[in-house]
């Protein structure tokens, strides 16, 4: 059983999550409560119904940026990190049922997530990612780690 290994073994009871807060100065920052993740454990952010700044469970890594280059309102805000994490068979994680999945999604508040698109790439999923709009290049770009043959 993987009873005791919860986060990765059991996917539906995966408590990573992505947070929302939010600054004037990158000093002092808000955390303001939108309770739309229902947390199914007790966890030192709230239980029950009470989500706090949580905006989507499952997955860990994720670089989020406003990208001013985006015309479309609804995507304004840009993500990339693991969408969600691999999952095994066996407490000894011999027997890998899935594997990670990493990618980006969208958003117009950056609140409200959509549009998961996977991208197969060679990085470690266990870092945070920083994805940005390179100007020089004319496309998005991510600072990870690992390596991705062919970009």
């Amino acid at each position: 059983s993987c009873a005791w290994r919860p986060l990765i073994c059991d996917p539906d009871r995966d408590q990573n999550g992505l947070m929302y807060a939010q600054s004037r100065d990158g000093l002092h920052w808000e955390k303001p409560s939108f309770r739309q993740v229902l947390l199914r454990e007790p966890h030192h952010i709230g239980a029950g119904n009470d989500g706090g700044n949580v905006v989507r469970l499952r997955g860990y890594g994720f670089g989020v940026f406003k990208d001013p280059h985006e015309a479309n309102a609804s995507r304004r805000y840009k993500a990339f990190g693991m969408l969600r994490q691999p999952v095994f068979s066996d407490a000894d994680f011999s027997d890998q049922v899935r594997g990670a999945a990493g990618g980006t999604m969208v958003s117009a508040d950056g609140v409200a997530w959509r549009e998961e698109t996977e991208v197969d790439l060679a990085v470690r999923w266990d870092t945070h990612h920083s994805p940005f709009w390179d100007a020089a290049s004319g496309r998005y770009a991510v600072v990870s780690w690992g390596a991705s043959p062919g970009l």
